[in-house]
């Protein structure tokens, strides 16, 4: 009997020592979840983009069940994880790209200061136990070279060995324990752009990218501004960069450039306008335009627009057309058409026909002659051609810039272009220039009347493309300023 009783004492404390090995095998509150960073590149470039995701990992049946309830909010994991460059960097541009797809198990928790909800990824398994995973996505572009820290992120539950839940749904413990698990920092290494190979008209693009140009008008006349659009797209630092300057474009005039003002860092395209004017009748294209960027893969690069051809009208032309319209004869400067499909063509005249005009001209000329030999001889009163009288087309560009500057800033810089286009003989777009004051003075305005008007119109220009105007330059162009211009133009010989 005593014998029974010993071996069943024994057998009881090798149980208890088992169960005891047991437990003190399982994973530690500690080891119920992780955090991982990645940041692919790990090298890279300012201005390149990097994606970063952060991984987190939890055991949900564990949380389940010993995880005491720390906000009043309904969450599904009980857990604060911090990582505040998910929100901003110093030295880097952050760009949320989470996409929430309809489909998949999404799990409330508060992440920094706010709840947010993130699609459960497939469970991996660690530790013989299997773990649910969250991932938070964040694309980095670094703005100046140097290591790129991001802080270790953090994630904090209190841990409890019997947990109850009350009416409120609220999961409380008599003794719970606070549990911090910390993940690594990660650096990412960024560099400057290579100076080596670098080319004059490079602007800071970094990534992939293509461009188009198009003309706004289907056909332009020399010393009148037209709209030339160039558009930008591909994948990369897009909206970090300033405008593409032209460059010196052979035989254009530059006036400005505007865009939609967008927030997005890397949109999908840019859309450009340029206002440019032509200043030879010779043009006939808008050259190839470049554009440079850096590709990390692939190191600097050069893409080209095409060329946009132009068909152009003379300065000055009245009644602008294609030389077909006019004359009848093809333009050299345009596409020959030869038996294009739907286009009606003149047939040519047949040798009969030419024989036949060619007589009928002689036998007129003859006529012509008899009839002049016969007649007695007068003298025929003088013809003069009178100029065109442009007082009232002064007087009506005067009025409609007096008006103008009690409406909308920006409508008197249009109205004072084609008010001083009227008195000075030139198109509205060959107005403003550097030499405008000058051009003025020579017409007959005084020097300081010249140079207020000038400064003015170069104020209102700038303030339409959205650059920092001089507002007292602006507010210079009033109806004192106006009146005296116009006194002083005079009327044009």
């Amino acid at each position: 009997m005593i014998v029974r009783v010993l071996m069943c004492l024994l057998l009881t404390a090798g149980l208890l020592a088992d169960a005891r090995a047991a437990r003190a095998e399982e994973p530690s509150p500690k080891a119920r979840a992780f955090l991982e960073v990645r940041a692919e590149p790990a090298t890279a470039v300012v201005g390149q983009q990097v994606r970063v995701t952060l991984r987190i990992g939890y055991d949900a049946d564990f949380f389940a069940k010993h995880a005491v309830t720390l906000f009043r909010q309904a969450l599904d994991l009980q857990a604060h994880v911090t990582a505040p460059w998910l929100s901003s960097l110093e030295d880097a541009v952050v760009i949320a790209r989470e996409s929430q797809d309809a489909d998949g198990t999404y799990v409330r928790f508060v992440l920094d200061d706010a709840v947010t909800s993130l699609r459960e990824n497939a469970p991996e398994p660690r530790l013989g136990l299997s773990f649910t995973v969250l991932t938070v996505e964040r694309t980095l572009i670094a703005k100046r070279a140097g290591a790129l820290t991001l802080a270790a992120p953090t994630l904090r539950y209190a841990y409890a060995p019997v947990v109850e839940e009350n009416l409120l749904g609220v999961r409380t413990a008599e003794n719970a324990t606070p549990t911090l698990i910390t993940g690594a920092a990660t650096t990412i290494v960024v560099r400057d752009v290579p100076a080596e190979g670098r080319p004059a008209g490079f602007g800071g693009a970094v990534g992939s990218f293509r461009v188009e140009a198009r003309a706004e008008a289907e056909r332009v006349t020399v010393g009148e501004s037209f709209e030339l659009v160039l558009l930008i797209s591909g994948n990369g630092n897009l909206g970090l960069i300033e405008q593409p300057r032209l460059g010196d474009l052979e035989g254009f005039h530059l006036y400005g450039a505007r865009e939609e003002p967008s927030t997005d860092p890397v949109p999908a395209r840019r859309v450009i306008t340029y206002d440019v004017s032509l200043t030879r009748a010779d043009v006939r294209e808008v050259p190839a335009i470049p554009f440079v960027f850096y590709d990390p893969a692939n190191g600097y690069q050069t893409v080209h627009t095409a060329p946009v051809r132009l068909t152009v009208n003379a300065a000055g032309a009245e009644h602008p057309g294609p030389r077909e319209a006019r004359t009848g004869v093809p333009s050299p400067d345009g596409p020959q058409d030869s038996g294009t499909p739907g286009r009606e063509q003149t047939p040519a005249p047949t040798p009969f026909l030419l024989l036949a005009g060619l007589a009928a001209l002689v036998m007129l000329a003859l006529a012509v002659v008899v009839l002049v030999t016969k007649r007695p001889r007068r003298t025929l009163p003088a013809v003069v051609a009178a100029a065109p009288d442009r007082s009232a087309a002064r007087t009506r560009t005067r009025d409609a810039l007096l008006a103008s500057l009690a409406g909308p800033k920006d409508g008197i810089m249009p109205a004072c272009t084609a008010f001083l286009a009227e008195h000075l003989g030139c198109g509205e777009g060959a107005v403003i220039g550097p030499d405008l004051s000058a051009r003025l003075h020579a017409g007959g305005v005084e020097a300081a009347v010249a140079g207020r008007t000038a400064a003015a119109l170069e104020a209102l220009l700038t303030a339409r493309y959205g650059g920092t105007a001089d507002a007292a330059a602006a507010g210079a162009l009033d109806e004192e300023l106006v009146r005296t211009l116009a006194a002083q133009l005079g009327p044009r010989s």
